[in-house]
């Protein structure tokens, strides 16, 4: 006998409008277009480096467990991993760090593996010289 297994939890479903009809029925503001258009114009002096600040794109984009979500919630409060705590702590690894590359360096995320102190000396590199270490 077969089972069910597909759409268990699903209600409801309702179609999408199409974007174009989207717009049409709720423009974007003079206000809104400027923030896109200013913020673009940012992102793209800052990647090709005529803006000497850093970009950082932070998610999760959505949240499907809950569980997950909370793990990386803490983390974002305040936890760090070990290798960064090592990393600080070794004068020869993180020494002249900048403020900004150390805040960079404590913002970065991980899955499944946890980085060593070396991981984050070679990113701080990276931030550095993009060169550098390139595979």
């Amino acid at each position: 006998m077969f089972r069910r297994t597909d759409d268990l939890r699903i209600r409801d479903v309702r179609p999408l409008i199409p974007p174009a009809i989207l717009l049409e029925e709720i423009p974007i503001t003079e206000q809104a277009s400027n923030l896109v258009f200013e913020t673009r114009m940012t992102l793209m002096n800052i990647i090709g480096g005529f803006d000497p600040r850093l970009a950082l794109i932070v998610g999760p984009c959505s949240i499907h467990d809950p569980k997950a979500a909370l793990e990386y919630g803490e983390r974002l409060n305040g936890g760090q991993e070990k290798g960064l705590v090592e990393f600080l702590r070794d004068s020869l690894l993180s020494g002249g760090a900048t403020d900004e590359e150390l805040a960079f360096l404590k913002s970065l995320r991980f899955k499944d593996r946890r980085p060593t102190a070396l991981f984050y000396y070679r990113e701080l590199q990276n931030l550095r010289d993009p060169l550098h270490f390139r595979a």
